[in-house]
C-alpha cells in the first residue's frame, strides 16, 4: 500500500510533463481501481500533448485486445 500511495503521488506530479514515464509507473500499481484511475488520468494528460504516442503506447502493451480497445476509445 505504501508503495502504491508513492506512486500515485509521483504519477501525479510528472503525468503533465512526462506522460510516458508516468503511464509506465501507473501500470505498475497493484490495486487494480487505483491503477485504472492513474491510468485514465494519465492517458488524458498525454493525449493532450501527444495523442499519437498515447495510442502507440496503449498498442504495444501486453494488454488484453480488449483492454487495449477500452483504453484506445479513452484517448481519441
Amino acid at each position: 500500500k505504501a508503495r502504491d500511495q508513492a506512486v500515485r503521488a509521483l504519477v501525479g506530479r510528472i503525468a503533465a510533463s512526462d506522460p510516458a514515464m508516468a503511464f509506465e509507473w501507473s501500470a505498475t500499481i497493484d490495486d487494480t481501481t487505483a491503477r485504472g484511475s492513474l491510468l485514465e488520468f494519465t492517458l488524458q494528460s498525454w493525449r493532450k500533448l501527444d495523442p499519437d504516442a498515447a495510442r502507440t503506447a496503449v498498442t504495444t502493451t501486453d494488454w488484453p485486445e480488449e483492454e487495449k480497445i477500452r483504453w484506445l476509445e479513452k484517448v481519441r
